[in-house]
């Protein structure tokens, strides 16, 4: 399951999904869940839910108008937005303890958040890494109030630390909200970041052995992520152990801090009546064991360029967090742009259908733009439209067409995608 979280929020594709359609939200977690690999689902009425652990499946079932109201407001993407309140300690220094304290608040009334989902135990999970990324924790701070939680930690190293507070409130979407803080106590060091050429690291007494299927690296293609696990006389390891709630966690952030990845090991085998060819991988039985050797994970990340990747498992008490680096391509770099003519009111025409297409349009800046968008797939998430930067959504059925209209005023790029942000486009404006 993979949260596409700076991304900020989840991408994933719908909740109800006909067979193809791979990536669906977890409505009680609101993490995304591959339902080829799916251990967990339930079947309500002519509807398939699917959840990243038996805890979501088990809180479903106990209360699914509760659930599947939740489902339909994640469809429609009819949530409140959050900000979570943080002042920066002017007393932090390095190898001395300080307290973090901050408060989840809705954005509209500034009213703090008093419910959160509990997910894999934790009511929130938190991310630190130094700014070149060559340290990184993850840890749980506990709730002190309405919305409010603390964390004291003794940071390694003076510099800049990034830090993502990771929380669900129980009546919005999964949240993941960058913060930063700055460690004092000796001049900062940083260390370049490269992508690593060598897949087996050691961490303490384990040999971790990474494959990677679905090369080459580019962004909004999925990977397909393996570890083995081998012990130092080179035996495979079979004992692992649960970490919070699920057998193996993956957390990928891209190098300049803004674009954040968590997803769970994969939990089972590939049905063999389902696929895509836009995944050019199946899970064997081999890749997905219970407790040893082998750990799956499926990747998709959403720019390209460098990102650090963090594996954790735990066994006999101990975390082992496995980092590697990759570098992915730029999906724009080799897409040409459909150049509209700038003569009067430009306009063009995309189709919606499993992506977009065409996926770029270049205009030209000082004249008013109509794109009309005609959604030809019957399932998938493009029935939501959606330009974050221009305040404009709209919703589209099968067969249906929605025309957006604006005038860019400036050189630039202006994003478009489905409401969870599968699907990606761009205006290209000159």
């Amino acid at each position: 399951m993979q949260r596409f979280l700076i991304l900020f929020g989840l991408a994933g594709s719908l909740l109800v999904t006909a067979a193809a359609a791979h990536d669906v939200k977890d409505p009680v977690c609101r993490m995304t869940v591959d339902s080829d690999t799916a251990k967990w689902k339930h079947r309500l009425g002519s509807r398939s839910f699917y959840f990243c652990s038996k805890d979501c499946l088990n809180k479903f079932a106990a209360d699914p108008q509760k659930y599947e109201k939740l489902a339909a407001q994640l469809e429609k993407q009819d949530l409140h937005e959050y900000v979570v309140d943080f002042t920066p300690p002017e007393n932090a220094v390095a190898g001395q303890p300080v307290t973090l304290d901050f408060t989840v608040r809705y954005k509209k009334s500034g009213e703090p958040v008093k419910e959160f989902e509990r997910i894999h135990e934790r009511l929130m999970h938190f991310i630190m890494t130094t700014g070149d990324m060559r340290w990184f924790e993850h840890q749980h701070p506990k709730q002190t109030g309405d919305g409010a939680f603390q964390l004291t930690w003794t940071f390694p190293r003076p510099g800049l630390y990034r830090l993502y507070a990771d929380f669900t409130p129980a009546d919005g979407d999964n949240q993941v909200v960058p913060l930063s803080l700055e460690v004092g106590g000796g001049e900062a060091r940083s260390y370049p970041l490269k992508p690593d050429a060598n897949l087996v690291k050691q961490v303490g007494d384990l040999r971790f052995s990474l494959r990677v299927q679905g090369a080459p690296f580019r962004m909004e293609k999925p990977l397909l992520l393996t570890y083995t696990v081998h012990d130092r006389r080179g035996r495979p390891v079979r004992d692992m152990q649960p970490f919070i709630g699920a057998m193996g966690h993956l957390l990928a952030i891209s190098q300049n801090g803004k674009e954040v990845v968590h997803t769970h090991s994969l939990q089972a085998a590939s049905r063999p009546a389902m696929g895509d060819q836009k995944e050019p991988f199946r899970v064997t039985p081999a890749m997905v064991t219970e407790k040893g050797p082998a750990f799956s994970f499926k990747l998709t990340v959403p720019t390209g360029g460098l990102y650090k990747t963090w594996a954790q498992f735990g066994r006999g008490g101990k975390v082992y967090t496995v980092p590697f680096t990759f570098h992915f391509a730029d999906l724009w770099a080799k897409t040409p742009a459909l150049a509209v003519k700038a003569v009067g009111v430009q306009r063009a025409t995309v189709v919606i259908d499993g992506e977009y297409l065409p996926p770029r349009v270049s205009v030209r800046a000082g004249r008013p733009v109509e794109l009309t968008f005609i959604r030809k797939e019957q399932v998938g998430c493009g029935d939501v439209l959606q330009f974050p930067t221009l305040g404009l959504k709209r919703t589209l059925k099968a067969g249906e067409s929605a025309v957006i209209r604006f005038t860019p005023r400036k050189r630039g790029t202006i994003t478009f995608t489905c409401g969870m942000k599968m699907y990606r486009g761009q205006v290209a404006v000159r």
